[in-house]
Parts: C-alpha cells; structure tokens; sequence
C-alpha cells in the first residue's frame, strides 16, 4: 500500500493525528497526503529533530512541513508582510528569535506571558511563519540577528 493510500485508510479509522516520512519532496505529493488528512510531513533525509517536531506540532493540533519544503520565496521580502503585524508583534518576534524565553521576554516588555504568547502566535498567523525555523530565517532577512 502506498503512504497515500494508507493516510487515506488511517483517516478513514481513526481521528488520530498522520505524520508522513517520506523519501517524496513534491510539493504536490505533500498537497494530497494533505487531503488525505496528514497534518505532519518529515522528508527521510532530514535530521530527527524535524520528525520530533512534526510530533509535538500534530500532538498540538498544529500542522507541520519539513523546513526543506518551505518555499524560500515566503521569506525573502521582509518587508512583504510586516505592515499586517503590530510593533509590539514585531517586538515580541525579535526577542524570541534572539533565544529569550516568553518570561524573559514578558519581563523586557513589562506584559504577561500570556499576552508575549498572543502577540507572538498572532504575528507568525499574519507573517505565514509556521515554526521557529520560520521564525529565525525571517530574523535573518530583517538583520535581527548580527554578529557581535
């Protein structure tokens, strides 16, 4: 059975959450495991890190693409989405690319963990960022990070 019938079969069982490990880097083999219910895909060739990812975001509900298929396009403009995300949005993002942790960064900003959360999940929905690789790689394009 190929892996896009059996997502297809598990689907159809179980309301459990499909991560897909795969050899495959099409982008339209990913879009029909997607409607045949996979919320997670692993390319083979990519560390493990990724395929614990893709676990922990499918066992949060969350989708997840291996970085390696991100199309590289989304992030090369930083100035492409910016103006939908708040400053206090962009604020947030800059310090959790820069390692700080959501207290760290509540306490910076004199806010709640609660509300570094909401800003920093409503920017990433705005700016189309799916993950922390996500986010660092736009950091990079809008010089957050430099060398000291």
């Amino acid at each position: 059975m190929s892996g896009l019938s059996t997502a297809k079969a598990l689907k159809a069982l179980s309301r459990g959450a499909i991560v897909v490990l795969t050899r495959h880097d099409d982008d339209a083999f990913v879009r029909e495991l997607t409607a045949a219910g996979a919320v997670g895909y692993v390319l083979k060739q990519s560390p493990s890190s990724e395929l614990l990812r893709a676990i922990r975001a499918a066992a949060a509900g969350a989708r997840y693409v291996d970085p390696a298929l991100q199309p590289p396009e989304r992030l090369e403009d930083p100035h492409r989405a910016s103006p939908t995300a708040t400053d206090r949005e962009l604020d947030v993002l800059h310090l959790a690319a820069s390692g700080h942790t959501n207290k760290e960064i509540a306490d910076r900003l004199d806010i709640k963990v609660k509300t570094v959360e909401v800003h920093k999940a409503n920017a990433m929905r705005k700016l189309d960022l799916r993950g922390r690789s996500d986010l660092v790689r736009y950091a990079i394009v809008k010089g957050w990070l430099r060398e000291r």
